[in-house]
C-alpha cells in the first residue's frame, strides 16, 4: 500500500506541475434556529424535489478554485460573476442538472423569493445579449421561470463568453425563499440541459479556458468553516488520502456509473446504477430497497434518530467495479446542533425514478463528504479517493 501511495503522490505531483486548474473555495455557513428547523423539514420532505430533478425534461499552482458554502447541510454553493462589469451571485454547484440561472431585476412584484436575492440587471452590463426565449424549470412543489439571456460569466477567475443564462422572473417554493444561494449552476451533461443550452463547464472547455476537461469536489461538513472546494480543470492531490479509482460513465446525462450491489450490514441488495450528485444532500435509493433497509435499523427506519444510538447502526457499503465504498452510520445520519441540543436525521430516502434510473441510487453529499470525487468529462469516467479531512 505504501508503495502504491508513493507512486500516486509522484504521479499527482507531475500532473499538478503540468496542469493548470482553478480551485473555487466553498464554505458551510452557520445557521440560526429557524434555519435549523427548516433544514430538518427539508431533509425529511424533499422527495418531490429530487424526483422532479431526475424526470426527463427532454432527453501555487495557477489552478482555478471556487469557494463553496453549504446551506442547511443540503446544498453547496459559491460565487459566479455575470456581465460586464461583473455582477456577483451565489449559486449551487449541482452535478445533477445542466443549466445556469439567477434571479432577474425584472422579477414580478409577487415573487418575494426573487426580490430577497441578488438580481441580475442587464441594463448595467455591456456584454448583455438578447435571447428572450421563455424557460420553465420545475423543482417538485416549486420552480423557476423566466427567459434566457446571452452573457459573459466568470467562474474561478475563468471567463466564458456567450453563455446562455436563465433570468428568473418567478421563483416559487420555500427553499428559494429562505436560501442563502441566489441560483443554480449545473455541471451535468448537455443531454439534460433545458432548451439545449450549453452548460457553463462545456463553454469553458470550448473556449480553451480549461485544459483538462474535468473537475473535482472536496466537501467538508463543518458549519461555519471554510475548506470545501470545487476544482476546475483536474483535481488537487492534497485533498486525497488514497489514490483515485475510476469507473466509466454509463449514461451521459447525469453522472451515472454502474454499481454491482449495496449492503446494509450483512444484507446485500442488487442495484444497477448510481448517480453522483452534489445537489442531493442525502443517500437516495429505490423505495423497495430503502424500505427493506429501514426494517434492519435499530429505530425501525424512523426519520428522526436518537443521536446517542448512532454507533448501533450498521455500515452502508457500495460495491462499485469490485471496490467497496463504506459509509459508517455517522456518515449517513445527519446531526443538527443548536446550542447544547442535537437532533439527528436518517439520511436515507426511498424514491422510484423513471426509465433507466429505476434501480439507481443517488450518491449525494453524504457520500462525497467521505470520498473526494473527480468528474472526468474528457475521459467519460468518475473517480473516488478517500478524502483527507
Amino acid at each position: 500500500y505504501k508503495k502504491k501511495m508513493k507512486q500516486f503522490l509522484i504521479i499527482s505531483l507531475i500532473i499538478a506541475l503540468t496542469t493548470a486548474f482553478v480551485t473555487i473555495p466553498v464554505k458551510k455557513t452557520q445557521e440560526n434556529d429557524i434555519q435549523k428547523i427548516l433544514r430538518l423539514n427539508y431533509l425529511t420532505n424533499n422527495y418531490q424535489y429530487i424526483l422532479q430533478k431526475f424526470l426527463p425534461n427532454h432527453l501555487s499552482q495557477n489552478w482555478p478554485e471556487v469557494k463553496i458554502n453549504n446551506f442547511m447541510d443540503a446544498q453547496y454553493y459559491g460565487e459566479v460573476q455575470i456581465g460586464t462589469p461583473p455582477q456577483s451571485f451565489q449559486v449551487i454547484f449541482d452535478t445533477g442538472s445542466s443549466n445556469l440561472w439567477v434571479p432577474s431585476s425584472e422579477c414580478g412584484i409577487l415573487s418575494i423569493a426573487c426580490r430577497l436575492h441578488t438580481r441580475y440587471d442587464k441594463t448595467k452590463s455591456s456584454t448583455y445579449g438578447k435571447n428572450g426565449t421563455h424557460f420553465d424549470i420545475k423543482y417538485g412543489s416549486g420552480g423557476v421561470s423566466g427567459h434566457w439571456t446571452q452573457e459573459t460569466i466568470i467562474l474561478g477567475g475563468l471567463t466564458a463568453q456567450n453563455v446562455t443564462i436563465g433570468e428568473a422572473t418567478s421563483m416559487k417554493g420555500l427553499s428559494f425563499l429562505v436560501s442563502k444561494f441566489d441560483g443554480i449552476l449545473g455541471l451535468a451533461y448537455p443531454k439534460i440541459s433545458v432548451d439545449n443550452a450549453t452548460p457553463v463547464f462545456m463553454k469553458l472547455i470550448e473556449q480553451g479556458k480549461v485544459q483538462d476537461g474535468s473537475f473535482a469536489f472536496f466537501l467538508t461538513n463543518k458549519a461555519g468553516q471554510e475548506g470545501s472546494r470545487l476544482i476546475l480543470g483536474g483535481f488537487d492531490p492534497q485533498y486525497a488520502a488514497t489514490p483515485f479509482k475510476y469507473y466509466p460513465v454509463s449514461l451521459e446525462a447525469w453522472w451515472v456509473i454502474d454499481v454491482d450491489r449495496v449492503a446494509l450490514g450483512n444484507t446485500t441488495y442488487q442495484i444497477q446504477k448510481a448517480i453522483v450528485d452534489t445537489g442531493t444532500s442525502v443517500m437516495v435509493g429505490p423505495k423497495s430497497v430503502i424500505e427493506e433497509m429501514k426494517k434492519q435499523l435499530p429505530n425501525q427506519g424512523k426519520q428522526k434518530v436518537d443521536c446517542s444510538t448512532i454507533s448501533e447502526f450498521p455500515n452502508l457499503t457500495f460495491n462499485i467495479g469490485g471496490d467497496d465504498y463504506i459509509l459508517e452510520p455517522a456518515d449517513y445520519i445527519i446531526q443538527i446542533t443548536s446550542g447544547s441540543q442535537s437532533q439527528c436525521v436518517l439520511g436515507l430516502q426511498g424514491l422510484d425514478m423513471p426509465g433507466p434510473l429505476a434501480q439507481a441510487f443517488i450518491l449525494g453529499d453524504s457520500f462525497i463528504h467521505k470520498y473526494y470525487t473527480h468528474f472526468d468529462q474528457a475521459n467519460k469516467r468518475v473517480g473516488f479517493a478517500l478524502a483527507k479531512h
